[in-house]
């Protein structure tokens, strides 16, 4: 009798360890839920890397192609306070190119409208500039050649040392 006593204590005894090792809902040992909660941690983790990469990957694409327009951009000089022409597409306005990069050789690119900033081939508009389309007065035009002298002026740079029109608004 004492050994089948010992041997029902021992299984009790068993069984009692057994049930301290399972988490709350015993259906897990507390090693395995823990493993688990592990690898979830891991799987989240990942999940999350995962679509930071992706943010990431939209962004330089964003980056690289608002580079590729500045690097268009790069060049050109906009002069809307001293040549403006009222078309059919608006109030426009000629952007020139720099063809040698040097900033004495400009020539006529396109126009863009003054208020939407919307860019026009030349060949569209170039019919419609005429002096009868030509938009304010003379001493408009003299009071905004006026304004951009002093402009240049205030900013340090005179015009035969700035080749690149900086001085000047620049597209952007």
């Amino acid at each position: 009798m004492r050994a089948d006593a010992n041997h029902y204590m021992k299984a009790i005894f068993q069984q009692e360890v057994r049930e301290k090792k399972k988490g709350k809902n015993h259906d897990l040992t507390v090693a395995e839920y823990k493993v688990a909660k592990e690898e979830e941690k891991i799987e989240k983790l990942s999940t999350d890397k995962i679509g930071l990469e992706a943010d990431i990957l939209v962004l330089n694409h964003k980056k690289s192609t608002k580079q590729k327009k500045l690097d268009e951009l790069d060049g050109l000089c906009w002069f809307p306070r001293l040549m403006r022409w009222q078309t059919s597409k608006g109030e426009v306005s000629p952007v020139f190119e720099d063809i040698r990069n040097e900033g004495y050789y400009y020539r006529l690119k396109s126009y863009m409208d003054i208020h939407t900033r919307q860019e026009y081939p030349k060949e569209l508009i170039q019919p419609e500039i005429k002096p009868e389309n030509r938009t304010g007065t003379i001493e408009q035009l003299a009071q905004n050649v006026e304004a951009v002298e002093k402009q240049v002026r205030l900013m340090g740079v005179g015009m035969s040392q700035n080749h690149n029109c900086q001085s000047w608004q620049i597209i952007k």
